[in-house]
Parts: structure tokens; C-alpha cells; sequence
């Protein structure tokens, strides 16, 4: 047999299985996605010989316009894949049960969670891992890093929980060591309570125009005492503006996230343009009213989600701002018990396709499994929103560098780990003291530093990356001597500054 026979028993073969692989067609004449129309052979204007070998020429060989190959043009593909389009998958399942099924491409690939410090165990608790114990929180305060918690007519704490893998509220084996638990404080008659995150403009614009899928790990003992063992879940858009946090005391949450939670609560004089907009539950069971899904938890960690169309613009043509998820339940006991509580962990927040299709009558409303990142990388994100620092138990613990100014002011500099996402608002407590190396202890440091002694100007100057505290007292160095910020170490953690980046 000639070389040439064989090659062409070799293209035979090999066209045989690209049809029963792929279906009718060959990848090559497929559109391509995103692509413009092309001639679908890179050969032109050579015209081989007749005499092939003893089959002639082969059909399709002549190359050049107007013939051949050149003239199967490859039609333009859309423009690119709504996140709609199926595939065909193996269940892995075995005996009678079906075997394959058709899968989203929308769930391909990484899950791209907007939210940030939905992993419990990498969130960086700055506030501390009780941020809120026998609290009142009538506004909105900023618990874990990036959540806030409101109860209006309650007293609450806030925690995280990292159970024994013995626990019955254990979520290890979903790769989750720690939860946030929200706890009716003892004592308390009870009341709504909500936990959420806001989502600036800049954070919320992958999600417009989208299924905004939102999922997390729900646990709640027997003896959380809301009825039916439920819970409330929002998914909602506002238009108002993006602003940097205004701080009426240490911890307030955001503007914006204040308001957004008062409307998650159920207040009145919400956020501007607040629309809850959950249309559905694709994981776990409950219903749905009003743009918001009640579901009954349960003593075993369950993943949910529900999902919500956001839109890009409001009816009224208004264009939508800002995206904000919250979990509220209403505690109805009023015992001492203290184990009334409902915890959540592995939050995300994703953009799915809301293309609607024959298979997907509600567009892409399954998540992805939980996107865990890396340590550095959540507290990168979470650095971007806000940069708190509490006093400490130990005595010179350095936080800036200072220069005398004059005898009775220094001007301390302090860097944020990261970038703030905008210029944040700024808020100090006493607690630290401007001294040299030697005299900074409890006993021979200088006056403390003022409280709310922040250079707002020089934070103007320079809004992401550093800001100015002026420290005020009678027993400062000479001027122009270097001195340091340091912790009192009185290890009462009176002393707090926070720069606050918060929507």
C-alpha cells in the first residue's frame, strides 16, 4: 500500500471518530464564540496536481478562491457564553439511577464570591472575636470584618464559634472550622435580629443584570427559639450614591449600611430605592414572599441558597448602586437560657446567568461550591474596607512614628496594611501615648493622646494609605525629637482607632 492510500485510510478513520465524538460536524467548522466569520482553511491560491497517486486528486485539495476549502466559511458566534448554555455530565451515580445529566456552564470554573469575610475561620475579627456582648445595637454595628448587626428592641452578642469536630453544629467536613453565632443575650425578652453585608457600587456592579445567587451553612439547635426554627433571607438593590463611612461612635457601620440594614430589619427611612428581590430557593426548603425566603433550620449544618434578579436599573430608570445580603430571626423567648442562637458560615455571593432557557426557566440559580481563599487574600480584601486597631495588654507596643512638634503636641503616622478602597472616616479613643523609647510605660509616659486627635486634612492628602494623629499633652519631647505611638498596655482596651472605608 502507498504512502498516500495509508494517509488517506488515516484521514477516514480519524473523520469517522470526530463525528461520533462530537455529533454532527467537525469542531472546525464550528462558530467560534465571540469570533467574526473566516474562510476556514489557512492555505490560498495554490492549486495542487491532478495526479495523486492512484485516486487522483483529492476532493476538496484545490485551494484559491472561488474553490476548495476557502469556500466553507466559518460563520460569526455570539458574542460570548450567557453562563445558560448546558453540558452533558456524569452523576456518578450508580445502579438504576440516572447517570448523566445536563450541567449549567455557569457552574464551571471558579465561584467568584463578592462577598468578603464570609469564611469565618480567615475573617480577621478585628473588633475582636466578641465585637458585640450584651448589646444593644438600635443602628447598625460592624461585627466580624465587613458584617454588620442590628437589633432594634433586642440584646444580642455576636461571636465566632470554632465547635469541637464532636459538635453537633461542626462544619468542618465542609472545609469551615469556625461560624459567626448570633445569640439572644440572658436575659433578653427577645427580638429581630440581623447580620448582613452591604456591597459598595464598585463591589456590586459584576452582579447587575444577573441572578445574584446567595448561599451559606445554616445550624440552629433545638433550643433557638424562633418560630419554627426560621430564619429570614434578603437579597436586595438600592440606588443611593457610594459614600465613605460617617461614624457617629467607634463601630457604627456605614451610612449605607446602616440604612440598607434598617431596611432589612423591617424599619421605615431605609435606604434609597431599597428593593428586596429574592425570587426563589435552590437550596434547602422554605418559601418566599415579598422578595424575601423564610427557611426552618435545623440541627444538622445544611447549605441553602436563594436567588435574586438584580436588575441594572430600578422601574423608574434609575440606575442600581448597590447589592446587600442579610439573615435576620426573631427571637421570641424570654428565659435565661443562653443557648437561643442561630449560626452561619461559607457565605457567598454570586453573578449567574438570568438568561432564561427551555431547561432554565428562572436562568442559573445553583451555586458553585464555597470559593475558599487565601488568608492573605481575604484579609487583603477585608483590609480595603477598614484598618482598626485595639489597645493591647503589653505595654510599647508600637503603632506609629512620631515627631515632636512642639512642646506639647507630636504628630504620629500611621500606615494601613493595605490600600483603603476610598478615604475612610477616622475614630480615636485614649488608650495610646506618644513617648520616646524610654519613658513610654504606664508609669513615666506622656499625656495620652486625645481622643478623636486625627488630622482630617492629612488624611484628605492621603485617603488610602496612611493617616495623622496628633497626640496633645504637657510633657512632650522637644521639638523635632522622634518619638513613637505605643499601646498604655493598662489592658483595659479602652483605646481604639479605626479608619473606616465601609459603604
Amino acid at each position: 500500500m502507498n504512502r498516500t492510500r495509508k494517509g488517506l485510510i488515516a484521514a477516514s478513520f480519524l473523520a469517522v471518530l470526530t463525528a461520533s465524538a462530537f455529533g454532527a460536524g467537525d469542531l472546525s467548522t464550528l462558530p467560534v464564540e465571540g469570533g467574526l466569520s473566516f474562510c476556514g482553511s489557512t492555505v490560498s491560491g495554490i492549486v495542487l496536481p491532478s495526479t495523486q497517486g492512484p485516486f487522483g486528486q483529492v476532493p476538496g485539495s484545490t485551494q484559491g478562491s472561488g474553490s476548495g476549502i476557502c469556500g466553507q466559511t466559518i460563520p460569526a458566534g455570539p458574542p460570548g457564553p450567557t453562563g445558560g448554555e448546558t453540558i452533558k455530565v456524569d452523576t456518578g451515580l450508580s445502579g438504576g439511577q440516572q447517570q448523566t445529566a445536563a450541567m449549567p456552564v455557569g457552574l464551571l470554573g471558579p465561584a467568584l464570591n463578592r462577598i468578603i469575610g464570609g469564611d469565618f475561620t480567615t475573617n480577621l475579627w478585628q473588633r475582636g472575636t466578641t465585637p458585640l456582648s450584651n448589646a444593644t445595637p438600635t443602628v447598625a454595628l460592624m461585627t466580624a470584618d465587613r458584617w454588620w448587626a442590628i437589633s432594634p428592641a433586642g440584646t444580642i452578642d455576636i461571636l465566632k464559634n470554632t465547635p469541637a469536630n464532636t459538635a453537633a453544629d461542626y462544619t468542618g467536613q465542609f472545609g469551615l472550622l469556625s461560624q459567626m453565632k448570633v445569640r439572644r443575650h440572658t436575659g433578653s425578652t427577645g427580638a429581630l435580629t440581623c447580620i448582613g453585608q452591604t456591597l459598595d457600587s464598585a463591589a456590586a456592579a459584576p452582579l447587575l443584570g444577573t441572578n445574584a445567587v446567595f448561599s451559606f451553612f445554616g445550624y440552629a439547635p433545638a433550643t433557638y427559639s424562633a418560630s419554627n426554627f426560621n430564619i429570614t433571607v434578603s437579597v436586595a438593590y438600592f440606588t443611593a450614591a457610594d459614600a465613605a463611612a460617617t461614624q457617629a461612635a467607634i463601630g457604627n457601620a456605614g451610612g449605607n449600611s446602616s440604612t440598607a440594614a434598617l431596611s432589612a430589619a423591617g424599619q421605615g427611612g431605609g435606604i434609597t430605592g431599597y428593593t428586596a428581590a429574592v425570587a426563589g430557593i435552590s437550596l434547602g426548603t422554605g418559601t418566599v414572599a415579598s422578595g424575601v425566603a423564610t427557611i426552618p433550620l435545623t440541627a444538622i449544618p445544611t447549605r441553602y441558597a436563594v436567588y435574586a434578579p438584580i436588575p441594572a436599573a430600578n422601574s423608574s430608570g434609575t440606575a442600581v448602586t448597590g447589592v446587600s445580603v442579610a439573615i435576620c430571626g426573631t427571637f421570641v423567648a424570654a428565659t435565661s437560657v443562653t443557648t437561643d442562637f442561630f449560626e452561619v458560615a461559607g457565605l457567598q455571593l454570586e453573578a449567574k446567568s438570568s438568561v432564561v432557557t427551555t431547561t432554565q426557566p428562572s436562568g442559573t440559580v445553583s451555586p458553585k461550591p464555597f470559593e475558599k481563599r487565601l488568608p492573605q487574600e481575604e484579609a487583603y480584601y477585608q483590609y480595603q474596607y477598614s484598618y482598626v486597631i485595639i489597645e493591647s495588654t503589653t505595654a510599647k507596643t508600637v503603632r506609629g512614628l512620631c515627631t515632636a512638634s512642639t512642646t506639647s503636641l507630636s504628630n504620629c503616622l500611621i500606615n494601613f496594611p493595605a490600600a483603603l478602597r476610598i478615604a475612610p472616616a477616622s475614630a480615636f479613643t485614649a488608650g495610646f501615648t506618644a513617648c520616646t523609647t524610654v519613658a513610654c510605660t504606664t508609669a513615666g509616659g506622656m499625656t495620652t493622646c486625645t481622643a478623636n486627635a486625627i488630622a482630617t486634612s492629612f488624611a484628605a492628602a492621603t485617603p488610602n494609605n496612611e493617616a495623622l494623629v496628633t497626640c496633645v499633652g504637657a510633657t512632650q519631647p522637644a521639638p523635632g525629637s522622634a518619638t513613637i505611638m505605643a499601646d498604655l498596655g493598662t489592658g483595659s482596651s479602652t483605646g481604639v482607632m479605626q479608619f473606616s472605608a465601609e459603604p
